[in-house]
């Protein structure tokens, strides 16, 4: 027989308990709880998570683009095809800006 404590670990949240309570507190007294970190999603509200990720996801997405943007208009101007990109290297600082994180 091993000598090692026995070991809960949450498949939800990884964390590992070693005391009694500790885990029936995070897991709950029934196999029908809910652990306490889903408990604790659903309390910050699960949507919230969900769209402050698909805001970072977009917010990269739109760094990328300008970061095209930039690259192509550099390219073009330097094709001296006649084409003017003044007003995109004036609006540029802006749509940096926008991408900032906000407090």
């Amino acid at each position: 027989m091993s000598d090692s404590p026995i070991e809960w670990r949450c498949f939800h949240c990884n964390r590992v308990f070693t005391d009694y309570a500790a885990a029936q507190s995070h897991f709950g007294k029934t196999s029908t709880d809910d652990p306490e970190c889903l408990r604790e999603l659903h309390r910050l509200g699960v949507w919230a998570l969900l769209v402050r990720n698909e805001r970072n996801a977009a917010r990269r997405a739109l760094a990328k683009a300008l970061d095209h943007i930039e690259h192509m208009s550099a390219w073009i101007a330097r094709q001296n095809a006649g084409y003017s990109f003044e007003s995109i290297s004036e609006d540029m600082p802006e749509m940096r800006k926008a991408l900032e994180p906000k407090p």
